[in-house]
């Protein structure tokens, strides 16, 4: 009994972010801890792809969902659209990060608790359905990589 008293006390003390439903904080809020990667990424063809996109695909579900951070998640949308959730960010790969970013702010020592992308988070969007398709390698791609290696302590 004693033991699921201190169980409830402790899933009490747990933030109330960390309860809510995480959400797509935006480029900017990545980059506040990690410049050199955020550098890095902002060089690649990542970075600008919306503005690749004609001002009709830029309303088109078809099109926003690979150049834009959580279409149809909570994220970009095309009637309100907030310029830090355009072009493929880092929640695009690693999915949203406002409990990651409420997390460090706490702790800077916390585990990342951020996905790992995988080669069906490339082809989600790397795919025959694009067209604008040329081939995909994974394996390239994991290996050229889309931004700067972060190091253990970022």
């Amino acid at each position: 009994m004693k033991q699921i008293g201190l169980a409830v006390l402790a899933a009490l003390a747990l933030p109330a972010l960390v309860l809510a439903e995480p959400s797509f904080s935006g480029t900017k809020a990545c980059k506040i801890c990690h410049l050199k990667i955020h550098k890095s990424w902002a060089a690649t063809p990542h970075a600008t792809v919306f503005s690749k996109l004609k001002p009709e695909e830029q309303k088109s579900a078809d099109c926003v969902g690979c150049h834009s951070v959580g279409f149809g998640q909570g994220g970009f949308d095309p009637a309100k659209p907030d310029p830090e959730l355009q072009n493929v960010g880092c929640e695009s790969c690693h999915g949203p990060g406002s409990v990651h970013v409420a997390t460090m702010k706490k702790d800077k020592k916390a585990e990342p608790n951020m996905s790992k992308p995988t080669e069906a988070t490339c082809t989600g969007c790397h795919n025959s359905k694009s067209p604008t398709f040329k081939g995909f390698d994974y394996k390239e791609a994991l290996e050229k990589g889309v931004h700067e290696r972060p190091t253990a302590s970022k």
